[in-house]
């Protein structure tokens, strides 16, 4: 099958650890599908939303990790090329074009000063669901508990989280992650990317990718092969 990945850090395009598939990787390595990934870190809904719509056609079947509702991704053209910059929120970000980093200022205020959570995770549902609409060979991976929260009770950041767990027991991630670099491509360990890739190829059908955390299991990596102090 001809499949076309779309999202955010869980499906980065550019992470990959030599010996050791992340989850969509192995769709191609291990079950032998055709597969193209257009992840990219700290995207925003509304930029996976778009480049779905602009690629879904080429593809058998579409892949989409959904991000969660506060992110802005940044515009411009430079050099003759568009560039897009994702803004989350959660720490600046400097980039070396002045003009480019006026607008990723701008967004981080907005994000900090004036976005609307309520009404940003409305907007983001409508997003998700047109959508839904406009490709129905498709399935969607909830990758926050946002904006699934009241219908989906299983999201790739809890499932990261568990994992952490094991190395971290009852620390946030966020707070890890101001501490520790993590090392793992796409947020998980290859043990879990194995889970996540046989129970993702056994449902490719389109809908809501559901799953129980009870299926994966405890991480046999080394805590200073996964986290390194930063």
């Amino acid at each position: 099958m001809n499949i076309g990945v779309f999202g955010d850090s869980f499906v980065a395009k550019h992470q990959y650890i030599e010996g050791k598939p992340t989850w969509w990787q192995n769709l191609k390595k291990k079950y032998g599908h055709d597969v193209e990934c257009f992840g990219e870190a700290g995207s925003s809904i509304d930029y996976s939303a778009q480049l779905i719509l602009e690629k879904h056609k080429n593809y058998d079947f579409i892949i989409w990790c959904v991000s969660n509702p506060p992110r802005v991704t940044v515009r411009h053209r430079a050099d003759f090329k568009d560039i897009s910059v994702h803004v989350t929120g959660r720490h600046s970000m400097y980039y070396d074009n002045f003009e480019i980093q006026k607008k990723i200022k701008i967004a981080e205020e907005y994000l900090l000063k004036v976005y609307n959570y309520p009404d940003g995770n409305f907007v983001s549902k409508c997003v998700i669901k047109y959508v839904e609409e406009q490709v129905p060979n498709m399935l969607m991976i909830p990758c926050f508990p946002d904006p699934w929260v009241e219908t989906i009770d299983f999201n790739l950041f809890d499932l990261c989280q568990q994992e952490s767990n094991f190395y971290f027991p009852n620390v946030g991630l966020a707070d890890i992650y101001d501490n520790y670099n993590d090392t793992r491509a796409g947020h998980f360990t290859f043990t879990t990317h194995a889970v996540l890739s046989d129970l993702i190829a056994n449902n490719l059908t389109p809908g809501i990718f559901r799953a129980d955390y009870s299926l994966f299991p405890t991480p046999t990596e080394p805590i200073t092969d996964i986290f390194i102090k930063k």
